[in-house]
């Protein structure tokens, strides 16, 4: 990540992006990296941001698309965290996976990260942890999801608390 890049941002956010995957440098940690085709992100932090507190955009979608674009939204750079990434992929303790790989065959992803974080578990103890993590488990999932306190109040009026959508792929 290039200094240019986050100098417009207060001292404490270019720290904790420079800083990014330290542990990883450092052999201490193990990375499991979710990328997802741009396009569903954009559309999905999209519903994020008009229903959430935190950051209430009030555009139309061509706005938000625009600022998405060029890292101008709240818990930006996308782009550069996608890459840096992408860059570490075949680092050793490092795990890259593609969302839509994982909505195509769930259980050879699950596999794939039980083999990377060595924990040996069974096939049934695979089909588990697909079923708790099924989109339908994840939307009813209390500690997955906000509160109402945490939803504007137009996201309320509307009767939106869509943290966890739909889940698919090239039409979220």
């Amino acid at each position: 990540m290039s200094d240019e890049n986050v100098q417009h941002l207060p001292e404490e956010q270019q720290q904790e992006l420079k800083s990014k995957f330290l542990g990883l440098r450092q052999g201490l940690v193990a990375v499991v990296y979710v990328a997802r085709n741009p396009r569903d992100v954009c559309v999905s932090y999209y519903h994020h941001q008009k229903s959430l507190k935190v950051a209430e955009f009030i555009g139309d979608f061509p706005d938000f698309v625009d600022l998405w674009c060029r890292d101008l939204c709240l818990q930006a750079p996308y782009w550069d965290h996608l890459m840096e990434a992408w860059e570490r992929r075949q680092h050793p303790n490092f795990l890259f996976l593609f969302y839509e790989d994982m909505k195509e065959n769930l259980m050879k992803e699950l596999k794939r990260l039980d083999a990377f974080l060595g924990t040996g578990l069974t096939e049934d103890q695979l089909r588990q942890v697909a079923e708790h993590t099924g989109i339908l488990h994840m939307k009813n999932r209390s500690s997955v999801n906000p509160g109402s306190s945490s939803y504007s109040e137009q996201a309320l009026k509307e009767g939106r608390r869509d943290f966890i959508r739909k889940g698919k792929c090239g039409n979220p």
